[in-house]
């Protein structure tokens, strides 16, 4: 691509924020230390961009989309890219049913598509697989422009740190779904060199989203 920039926008996963103090290597939550290893500026060198990631620690769908609004009018629309990161739906509306928290998702992608439409982007999420943990395989019979792998299960960025992508017979790292309810846990990562022990993509993480999304990156550019 000609030299432009890739801008970010996402909460820690895509901040490259951790907590993990273990290995000596401390990325606390809200705060930008971990952006110099997050898998966007990976993109970015990938592309010859320079990078811009407005990502933070705790951001709900609703202030990353904002974010990504007041930061439109700066966007080139013909050397730029964009990465959306999205979280949980659930994130700061835990009243909401799940009804209520797709309707809001919606509403929010709906926003991006508006803002975004013509430019070159990919929309991804960090850790909350939509189906079938929350929601059921036909609230997703429709296509969502340039949403990584829509509407199929195991389809976010901590999938692929924990061996779950796209794979249907395993179970996300960090969701836990019964009979009853659905919830998120907290994994020990173990020897698992891509997730630190809070259970964000650590260094090695960052690479191996990076490596994982440039063909969806590169078949949108091209």
């Amino acid at each position: 691509m000609k030299k432009g920039i890739l801008w970010a926008f996402g909460d820690s996963f895509t901040a490259g924020n951790s907590k993990d103090i273990s290995r000596g290597m401390p990325y606390p939550l809200g705060n930008t230390i971990g952006k110099h290893r997050a898998y966007p500026i990976l993109l970015a060198e990938d592309l010859n961009l320079r990078v811009v990631n407005l990502a933070e620690g705790g951001l709900g769908n609703t202030d990353i989309v904002n974010t990504l609004i007041k930061a439109s009018p700066n966007f080139n629309f013909l050397n730029d890219f964009i990465v959306v990161g999205l979280t949980t739906p659930f994130r700061n509306r835990v009243k909401a049913t799940p009804s209520e928290a797709l309707s809001l998702l919606l509403a929010d992608l709906n926003t991006i598509e508006k803002f975004l439409h013509g430019y070159k982007y990919i929309i991804t999420s960090a850790f909350c697989p939509l189906t079938p943990y929350y929601f059921k395989s036909e609230d997703f019979r429709f296509k969502i422009t340039n949403y990584v792998e829509w509407g199929k299960p195991n389809n976010t960025l901590i999938d692929i740190c924990g061996g779950t992508w796209l794979d249907e017979k395993k179970t996300n790292p960090v969701v836990a779904k019964t009979e009853e309810n659905t919830s998120h846990r907290t994994i020990d990562p173990g020897s698992n060199i891509y997730l630190d022990s809070c259970s964000h993509p650590s260094t090695e993480g960052h690479k191996l989203i990076a490596k994982t999304l440039l063909p969806y990156v590169y078949k949108v550019v091209k």
